[in-house]
């Protein structure tokens, strides 16, 4: 899976596949969870992560080098994740578990997300902490001798930043990763059949009408179009392109609001037609209950619904809720999903609305 949000991975259980420690206590063992050779720690490749029960992690090696909240407790349950973040790589380690190996009370509960980037960086998100003081236990990253302290007494995001290309030396900052993209990408703006670019926060319109890489590189924006280029061209449908056929962008996510109420996302054309591509899994969607949401299959031209035993034109855009987009089976998607294309349209009703990401799981 392919993320370009950060938020999107952020204290959620999707996606994760469980390990050896799933739901059954580990008091004072270390499970062996399978890591990537692409990360280095201390010179060492990290191709398996070893999770203690007093809650330290090594990498690649079986000895205390991260630190979390470290006590005599116990962990329950550990999950994995592989993907791709902003093109990189990325190995996401979630672990739940007590500071306290004789209870599993509230007050003594901990749970982590360790995220390992392919470029060579770590990213902490401490979810939850115990509440009792006397059990945060002692926090700490060790190599090669030196020891940082972290500051590890509520929920928190540390990033580890490498000072070498074999992770001897880390700078540590009490921050969410600064992650920049793998590849070149750039950014224009359609509408009304003319593609604009962005300069000193104003939309200026190009010659050209078609969208290609060779104008994405030399007239695109390398950021996001500003909120004030968008009003300025009123319904506006904003073009990425990234320069890379390693991947391809198939999560849309950010969290999107407007005013005035009620405001309409449609998104581009999404092909399909990629070798790898045999069909729709099924979509996570993370939205508010009362965003409504409709699919195209022929670039606009019809939007449907799926109101659980057909596919149903939404004439009068009354669409679906995300519980109703998210319950479309395989088996569904490939009676509708014929075209190798399609578009999402959501509408926002109130201001406190939000659509946070669509991820549309394919079937390779």
């Amino acid at each position: 899976m392919n993320y370009f949000s950060l938020e999107a991975l952020l204290d959620t259980e999707d996606g994760m596949e469980t390990t050896v420690r799933n739901g059954s206590k580990n008091d004072d063992g270390t499970d062996a969870i399978a890591g990537v050779e692409w990360f280095l720690f201390d010179g060492t490749a990290a191709g398996t992560v070893y999770i203690h029960g007093n809650n330290w992690i090594g990498f690649g090696v079986a000895a205390a080098q991260l630190n979390v909240c470290n006590r005599d407790g116990a962990t329950y349950t550990i999950l994995r994740q592989a993907g791709r973040l902003n093109g990189w790589r990325f190995l996401k380690l979630r672990v739940k578990g007590y500071t306290y190996y004789k209870s599993s009370a509230v007050q003594y509960a901990l749970t982590y997300e360790l995220f390992l980037l392919e470029n060579g960086s770590m990213f902490l998100n401490v979810v939850q902490t115990p509440t009792a003081a006397s059990y945060l236990g002692t926090s700490s990253l060790v190599c090669g001798g030196a020891i940082t302290a972290l500051a590890i007494t509520a929920p928190t995001q540390i990033s580890f930043y490498p000072g070498d290309a074999e992770g001897k030396s880390w700078e540590v900052k009490d921050e969410a990763i600064r992650l920049p993209m793998a590849y070149d990408t750039r950014w224009l703006l359609r509408a009304g059949g003319r593609l604009y670019t962005v300069a000193d926060g104003a939309p200026v319109e190009l010659a050209e009408t078609q969208p290609t890489a060779a104008l994405f590189r030399a007239q695109g924006m390398a950021q996001a179009p500003p909120p004030g280029a968008l009003q300025a061209l009123g319904a506006a449908q904003v073009l990425f392109w990234m320069g890379t056929q390693e991947v391809s962008p198939a999560e849309f996510s950010g969290v999107v609001r407007g005013l005035p109420v009620p405001q309409q996302v449609v998104t581009d054309n999404i092909s399909m037609a990629y070798g790898s591509v045999k069909g729709v899994r099924g979509a996570a969607i993370d939205a508010s209950d009362d965003v409504r949401f409709a699919i195209s299959f022929d670039e606009g031209g019809t939007w449907k619904v799926h109101d659980g035993a057909a596919w149903v034109e939404d004439a009068v855009g009354a669409g679906m809720d995300a519980a109703a987009f998210r319950s479309i089976t395989q088996a569904q998607w490939s009676e509708a999903a014929t075209t190798g294309h399609y578009m999402l349209r959501w509408r926002l009703p109130g201001a406190d609305s939000y659509m946070k990401s669509a991820v549309i799981n394919y079937v390779n």
